[in-house]
């Protein structure tokens, strides 16, 4: 009858330890986003985070095992470019996202520039491309 008892608190001890270690939230980890070219608006989960080059302390496992974490980078004049990160698990909870992200962003070819250029009539002159 004592082992019973031994062994059954045994049980509930681990069992507890494993509820604590999954509970326990994670430290703030230091995540460096880049981009080329550089410039791009940052957001993860629709937060907005900054422009590239930036470094954000951020904190993992925000929302549990199982979490999915959408961070886009987003840039006018080129394609949205995103990355999914997953937590499969309490054993990757806190660490499902690099220290650093880089996004190589490519032109949109449909991107038509609304920019203009002011300027005098009959005084100035403009070459584009050459021509």
């Amino acid at each position: 009858m004592k082992i019973y008892i031994k062994l059954t608190l045994l049980v509930i001890v681990f069992i507890s330890l494993i509820y604590c270690y999954a509970c326990t939230p994670c430290t703030p980890a230091k995540i460096v986003i880049t981009s080329d070219p550089p410039g791009a608006n940052i957001s993860a989960n629709d937060a907005y985070l900054g422009q590239t080059p930036i470094s954000k302390a951020v904190i993992r496992d925000e929302f549990g095992p199982g979490s999915v974490y959408l961070i886009k980078a987003e840039k006018r004049g080129y394609l949205t470019s995103q990355k999914i990160f997953t937590e499969e698990g309490l054993e990757d909870a806190c660490d499902c996202m690099p220290k650093a992200i880089h996004f190589q962003l490519e032109p949109d070819p449909d991107y038509q520039s609304n920019d203009t250029i002011p300027s005098t009539p009959g005084t100035t002159i403009i070459n584009i491309d050459n021509n």
